[in-house]
Parts: C-alpha cells; sequence; structure tokens
C-alpha cells in the first residue's frame, strides 16, 4: 500500500490514524459488533502503518472461513470512521505519545530518522504528533483510505487448511473491491495462479 511517508505535509500520523480506526466500525457493524463477531468467528486481524507500506495480517478458522471473510471485506473496504470513533482514537494516540516522550529509544529513534532521512518523507513520525492529528478530518480519513487502498500495491500471500480455489474466490472477493489508480492498471488473474 504506501504507509506513513505518503501523509500530506502537515498530516503526519494520517495513516497510522486510519489503520487504527478500520476495525472501530464498517458500514455494516459497530467496533463493539466487530469485535464480537471477531471473537465467535476465531478471527485474528492486525493491520498496522510503517513508512513504507501498511502490513496486515488476517487468521481465520477453517469451519468460519465464509464468517471470517466477510469480517475482512468490511473492515478493509467499508470502514465509516465516525467522528466519535476518530476522537476516541486520538485521545489514544495523545497518550501513546506522551508515553514516547519518556522512552528514550523511541526519542533517539526520532532524531536519527530526523537527521538520516533529512527533508525526506522518511523522516515523518508514523504516530504524527498531537499538532498534526488535529488537523486531520473525517474526509483525509475517507480519501486517504480510496488512495492508499489500491490492487496496485497488493501483495498477499496464504496458507493453511484451505483449498487454491477457495482462496482465490475469498481473495477476488474482499480484494477485488480495491480502488485501481489510473493508467488501468488491472487486478491479476488469479485463475492464472498454479495450483
Amino acid at each position: 500500500f504506501g504507509g506513513s511517508s505518503l501523509d500530506p505535509a502537515g498530516k503526519d500520523g494520517l495513516t497510522n490514524l486510519m489503520v487504527s480506526l478500520m476495525d472501530e466500525g464498517t458500514e455494516k457493524y459497530s467496533g463493539t459488533k466487530l469485535r464480537e463477531l471477531m471473537k465467535l468467528n476465531g478471527v485474528k486481524l492486525r493491520l498496522s502503518s510503517q513508512k513504507n507500506k501498511i502490513d496486515g495480517t488476517f487468521q481465520v478458522i477453517s469451519t468460519q472461513l465464509k464468517e471470517g471473510f466477510e469480517i475482512l471485506d468490511q473492515i478493509l473496504n467499508y470502514p465509516k470512521f465516525l467522528d466519535e470513533e476518530i476522537s476516541k482514537v486520538k485521545k489514544q494516540i495523545y497518550a501513546s505519545l506522551k508515553i514516547d516522550e519518556s522512552d528514550i529509544s523511541t526519542l533517539a529513534n526520532y532524531k536519527f530518522n530526523e537527521i538520516f532521512f533529512e527533508n525526506h518523507r522518511f523522516s515523518k513520525r508514523i504516530k504524527g504528533s498531537e499538532k498534526s492529528l488535529k488537523n486531520i478530518s473525517r474526509v483525509d480519513l475517507i480519501n486517504h483510505h480510496k488512495s492508499l487502498f489500491t490492487i496496485d500495491s497488493l501483495v498477499i500471500g496464504a496458507a493453511g487448511d484451505i483449498d487454491v480455489n477457495s482462496i482465490k474466490n475469498y481473495v477476488k472477493d474482499v480484494f477485488g473491491k480495491f480502488s485501481v489508480i489510473p493508467n488501468n492498471i488491472k487486478m491479476r488473474n488469479f485463475d492464472d495462479i498454479p495450483s
């Protein structure tokens, strides 16, 4: 995908905030309902922002594949970014930033990045700052989500108790909804992947 290096000027922390909000409510489910469904269906999902990418890991028990991939679809394709959730998650990040201010290792890492990546987008802090987070709106989150979750930059690995044709279908159902960036880049045809 992209990562924090693609955060717009003055809105550092946008990608991290976006990723932190994606499981806090979707078009179909509230954040509370999502967590309940994930627990009920043996789903584990972790999304995180790095400087150059968004990482995700998804696990589901084999008897609950359909339900698990429906939950994944909701989180990746239909996050709501509700104002009350934005406010709640921003407060959590503010608290995390306060902790970072007293962590010598984190402070050293910030200083290294400022010097080593001077005037480069990798010098940006993944979490941003209290000031930059205050500049981020719901519209920013929606637009950033649309711009980063695209087919052209997608890498998927799958393993476990599932047959190749089933995983191809689930991947098409969930990731086939991602945007296509200009230049008409098309999603790879999963029927061409060897079994």
